[in-house]
Order: C-alpha cells, then sequence, then structure tokens
C-alpha cells in the first residue's frame, strides 16, 4: 500500500468518520433506508463539507459505500483521488462539460443498470454544484438515475443537510451542528417533468429551505 492511500485513508477516517460527533450529526429517516436492496439517493448540496459529512452518513449509520459521482478535474491531484476513492466516488464528466452526450448516456445507462443489479448504491447531487441557500434548477439529463433506478426496482430516496440556526462555521466542527434528512420517494409512473418538480419540493423541505427555490 502506498504513502498516499494510506494517507487518504488516515485522511477519511479522521474527517468523515470523526466528523459526526465533531458536528454533532443528527439523522431524521436514515433508520429506514431498506438495506439489502439498491437504492439511488438525490441529496441536496449546498457547502463543500456536505461531501464529507454525507461520507459519515454512509459509512457510520448506514455502514454501506455508495458510488458517487464525483467531477472528473478533483480526481487530477493523486492524494485528492484516494480520498475520493476511499469513499467511493467515481470520476464523471459533466454535462456542461461536454461529457454527458447521447452516447455516453446510453454507455453510462448501462453501467447504472448492472450496478443496480448487484444490489449497488448511487448517490448524486442533481443540481451539479453547489448551490448555497437554496434549491437550484437542474436538468433532465440529471434526473436519469432517478427513473432508471425506479424502472428496475431500486428505491429512490431524497436527501437534505442542514445546518441549525446556531451554526458560526460550516468549516469548524464543534461550532456547527448538522442534521441529515431522508425521505424515501416514489417515482414509478411519473413524467420526468412531476420528478424534477417534486424533487426540487422535497430536497428544499429537508434542506430547511422551503421558500427557496430557483
Amino acid at each position: 500500500m502506498g504513502l498516499e492511500k494510506i494517507a487518504a485513508k488516515s485522511f477519511v477516517f479522521a474527517f468523515a468518520d470523526l466528523l459526526g460527533p465533531a458536528y454533532r450529526i443528527e439523522n431524521e429517516g436514515l433508520d429506514k433506508v431498506v438495506k439489502g436492496e439498491p437504492a439511488v439517493f438525490v441529496i441536496k448540496h449546498q457547502h463543500m463539507m456536505d461531501f464529507l459529512v454525507g461520507a459519515y452518513g454512509f459509512r457510520r449509520i448506514l455502514k454501506n459505500k455508495a458510488t458517487v459521482p464525483v467531477k472528473e478535474s478533483l480526481f487530477r491531484n493523486g492524494f485528492v483521488a484516494e480520498v475520493l476513492n476511499e469513499l467511493g466516488a467515481v470520476s464523471m464528466k459533466r454535462p456542461q462539460d461536454g461529457g454527458y452526450n447521447e452516447h455516453t448516456r446510453i454507455r453510462w445507462a448501462r453501467q447504472f443498470i448492472e450496478l443496480m443489479k448487484s444490489n449497488g448504491w448511487y448517490a448524486y447531487c442533481p443540481e451539479a454544484t453547489r448551490t448555497p441557500g437554496a434549491v437550484g434548477d437542474f436538468s433532465e439529463e440529471y434526473i436519469h438515475p432517478v427513473l432508471i433506478g425506479a424502472k428496475h426496482g431500486a428505491n429512490i430516496y431524497v436527501a437534505g443537510i442542514e445546518s441549525t440556526p446556531e451554526n458560526r462555521s460550516p468549516w469548524i466542527p464543534f461550532l456547527t451542528k448538522k442534521k441529515i434528512r431522508c425521505e424515501h420517494y416514489d417515482a414509478k409512473g411519473k413524467a420526468i417533468a412531476q420528478v424534477m418538480s417534486e424533487i426540487k419540493q422535497k430536497m428544499a423541505e429537508l434542506s430547511g429551505l422551503e421558500k427557496k427555490l430557483y
């Protein structure tokens, strides 16, 4: 095992596993996630620390790992790439980077279906970037995992991470309190426009942003 991998494992333990007690993370609904079955998690992303908070939720609360697509540019640094790999991240070009067209969509869909068949978990943020303080817009391409997952029998969950009013700095543990909220979502038989609208609303509710929709 190389030094970068050892350092990455140590970093993940320190920041992803110990982050829960440090941030006094609470959860609502993660106990209702069905284990042993394929699942798609649609997560609202507001802050850079959300990735590690979410990792804590999967590693320590759900005790499972989810495949998480992360923009390709973050894998250019060897140490960062090892950390991301340890957390289940995979490199992906975003639509705005020219990496998601009709050809790659078909290839990606096949890979995604295989993941579902193997009882895999997939977690992603449909806004495709951080939108602090509000739920941003997202395109139809980013809702395809929900539709494909539902079609092939995966459970769909929508989640949000909220910092409480006592939060002073999202970067500093012990001065912050975060709450992970997660709810099951039924996407079966619904048109893509309806799924997009309902997921945006649900993300807002679970993140404490009910009146902040773009």
